[in-house]
């Protein structure tokens, strides 16, 4: 529906999302559901899309459906590039998930971590690793130790959101994180 109507829209995102979320945990159905998220998130704008699914994320008791769910966030992170996404948004969520008693969700959650890094190099690590438990900490940082020094500051971003000409161009640091100037210090 997302992928072929012209009037899709945020109000059927919000009335979708929770089914949607729910059927992350069954095996058969959580590809379909993945790609229709996709395809709302292409339709709608992934910010939206994640935002509610972060939102209706917490009424989710099926810790397979959870883990689903942020595994989702990563693929959204990947595919359409963190540029369509809030990145202090996307890292809060992440560190909720990161403090779940499900090692999957936290593994998940590990997972878009590691993918931001990937796209921003060192410009928000502090921001990733503030705030964390230090043994979490040391987790997320041994993860991106892992992460080869090419792949770092390189966008993979292959989706398309509806109306864009094509796929989003990496973040521009320099808007996010703002250059101090620091030579009379």
């Amino acid at each position: 529906m997302a992928e072929h109507s012209d009037s899709f829209g945020k109000k059927h995102v919000a009335i979708l999302m929770p089914f949607m979320l729910n059927k992350m945990s069954d095996r058969k159905i959580a590809g379909p559901a993945t790609e229709a998220m996709m395809n709302m998130a292409q339709a709608v704008s992934p910010r939206f899309v994640v935002a509610q699914a972060y939102h209706h994320l917490k009424t989710v008791r099926n810790p397979k459906a959870q883990a689903g769910a942020v595994k989702w966030v990563d693929q959204v992170v990947s595919e359409f590039g963190l540029a369509t996404l809030h990145p202090q948004s996307v890292i809060s969520y992440a560190h909720s998930w990161l403090a779940s008693s499900n090692k999957d969700v936290r593994a998940a959650a590990l997972s878009v971590l590691v993918s931001i890094y990937k796209q921003t190099g060192d410009a928000l690590k502090e921001i990733m690793l503030a705030d964390l438990k230090p043994a979490t900490a040391t987790e997320v940082e041994k993860a991106f130790g892992k992460v080869p020094a090419d792949e770092i500051g390189q966008s993979s971003a292959t989706r398309v959101v509806k109306g864009a000409s094509a796929p989003a161009a990496p973040l521009d640091m320099d808007q996010l994180v703002p250059r101090v100037d620091i030579s009379s210090k």
